[in-house]
């Protein structure tokens, strides 16, 4: 291997994954580089029908409970590693 490429969400970033991918290239000797993706929320439409349903509607509580984390510190853990 020459290069390894390291696809890391930005908002939430794994540290496992960056141990993982420092050892393969350490022993392989492969350039690595990250590259640090926002923005990865994805939700499919609701699908509505007019059928009784098998499941009863939840609501959340407290609105969203995304934690974000910020991108600099996020490239700051990859550089330390």
């Amino acid at each position: 291997m020459e290069k390894i490429l390291l696809v890391i969400n930005a908002r939430r970033p794994d540290t496992a994954s960056f141990d993982f991918a420092c050892r393969i290239a350490s022993v392989t000797g492969s350039k690595l580089t990250g590259l640090f993706i926002e923005n990865l929320f994805y939700s499919d439409p609701p699908a509505t029908y007019d059928v009784e349903d098998y499941f009863d509607t939840v609501e959340p509580k407290g609105g969203d409970t995304i934690v974000a984390t910020d991108t600099e510190q996020a490239v700051r853990l990859f550089v330390q590693e």
